[in-house]
């Protein structure tokens, strides 16, 4: 058990404490106890009445967890069974050989080749994103940019994922019941996370919030599994008729219905649904969260600001056109210095956590089996020894250092490392591109002093009081 492991197995480890809760002050005490213990594998922490965890803060020991062989030594991943019944057992919630086929079945879906024409879909998201900004632009009053940001990256992914277009996902009044329902599940997984008699299934199932959920969950799972079927049947028209498919381009829904293992197995419509649920579910929140703290960071560091808005000037003018092309996102050297350092300063993914399923070394202390081990990946980013005294602050040059180009490439994971790595990030970083890049081209943003985003670090960093940003016309 856990508890057995805290007092037998732990014994080269450096502390027991008190979490103080997710919020903006557990960031800061996990920087105090990172600090105190600079040198230490890992500390135990007591993050509940029943729940001991060893935090991890070095980076010699997340790479040696990181980097451990998920098929031989099998890692659960914890915290998630609040929500296998809305996402199921995707590529986040699935582990062992069941992990290692889906991995290999899908990473084709993430290919350049696939990614490429995805860049137009992200101009359309933005041009709608920017109409509905500008009707906050030049008011004189600071506006929260959190919604309209949350259901572009929503809008984006519901393209690129399912090629499912609908003018209605971005619109604020008259909310798409799509929308509504990944909003509500969200929420009220949130709110079990900390209701510790809704652990139980059974309690849960037989509460108000649990019917909601369950409500929801068939809501979207219908959803997807309609926009499965219909897909299908057009595959299969289209293979008796031998006529030629009218999409645009191959998306990740066709990739998932061709592919096929080594014994010519396909993906069940169960497991395709299960993928689709999950890359929205984990897409979703951390890309707006990335969108998010970007434009603040840039509207708290004109001089940044200025920098990006002149490097996508000058882009755009070379071509005569206001959208962003495939070839663009590589010549956007200054603002992906400045995405580097937001994913630094704010990463997405405060932690991640892992189950140890077989005895292990941990930079040279064995860990038992059952530990739970928590990677503070917001706390190895804001770690003085790695990144310097000025690692509270916003630096983006600080990338065009030779230190931190020679540091070991642990110590830097927003998008996690080794085998179990963010299979979705070269989408993401180029979203937030060509989001961030629309936007800073077409507005001026500056932050409101009396309203300044507070810590709230739950299943993705967010903000407690949302993104209050004054919008100017930049021209």
């Amino acid at each position: 058990s856990i508890s057995h492991a805290v007092f037998r197995g732990w014994r080269n480890l450096e502390n027991i404490a008190i979490h103080p809760g997710l919020n903006a002050e557990g960031l800061k005490w996990y920087l105090r106890l990172a600090h105190t213990w600079k040198d230490a594998v890992g500390v135990k922490v007591w993050a509940g009445p029943f729940q001991a965890i060893v935090a991890i803060f070095n980076h010699l020991s997340i790479r040696d967890i990181l980097n451990t062989d998920t098929t031989e030594k099998p890692m659960i991943i914890p915290g998630y069974e609040i929500v296998v019944p809305w996402i199921g057992h995707g590529l986040l919630t699935s582990n062992g050989p069941k992990w290692f086929r889906n991995r290999r079945l899908l990473t084709p879906a993430f290919h350049f080749g696939v990614l490429k024409p995805y860049v137009k879909i992200y101009n359309e998201v933005a041009t709608i994103l920017s109409t509905n900004l500008n009707r906050n632009c030049d008011t004189g009053k600071s506006f929260d940019v959190t919604e309209l940001i949350g259901l572009a990256t929503l809008d984006s992914l519901l393209r690129c994922l399912v090629s499912y277009e609908d003018d209605a996902i971005q619109q604020t009044k008259g909310i798409h019941p799509y929308v509504y329902a990944l909003e509500e599940l969200g929420r009220l997984s949130i709110k079990r996370a900390f209701n510790i008699f809704h652990y139980s299934d059974t309690i849960y199932n037989l509460s108000s919030d649990g019917r909601l959920f369950r409500k929801y969950c068939d809501y979207v799972h219908q959803f997807a599994e309609d926009l499965i079927k219909q897909r299908r049947d057009a595959q299969m028209l289209e293979a008796s008729t031998e006529g030629e498919s009218t999409k645009k381009h191959l998306d990740f829904l066709d990739i998932m219905l061709s592919a096929r293992d080594d014994d010519s197995n396909g993906l069940s419509d169960e497991e395709i649904r299960h993928q689709v649920d999950t890359f929205l579910f984990a897409g979703h929140d951390t890309t707006t969260s990335a969108v998010c703290w970007t434009l603040h960071s840039l509207a708290g560091n004109q001089v940044w600001q200025d920098k990006v808005r002149e490097e996508v000037s000058n882009i755009l003018a070379s071509t005569g056109s206001d959208e962003i092309t495939w070839e663009d996102v590589g010549k956007l050297t200054t603002l992906s210095l400045v995405v580097k350092e937001v994913l630094r300063m704010h990463t997405p993914a405060v932690a991640i956590s892992r189950i140890v399923k077989e005895k292990m070394m941990v930079n040279g202390v064995e860990i038992l089996p059952d530990t739970l081990l928590d990677l503070r990946l917001y706390t190895l980013h804001h770690n003085k020894k790695t990144w310097g005294d000025d690692a509270m602050e916003f630096k983006p040059e600080r990338f065009l250092t030779k230190e931190v180009q020679q540091l070991d490439p642990f110590a830097y994971v927003p998008f996690s490392a080794g085998s179990r790595n963010c299979i979705g990030k070269n989408f993401a970083l180029n979203e937030l591109k060509v989001i961030t890049a629309r936007l800073i081209h077409k507005f001026r943003f500056e932050i409101d002093e009396d309203n300044q985003p507070i810590y709230k670090p739950e299943i993705v960093m967010r903000s407690e009081n949302g993104f209050h940003l004054f919008i100017h016309s930049a021209n």
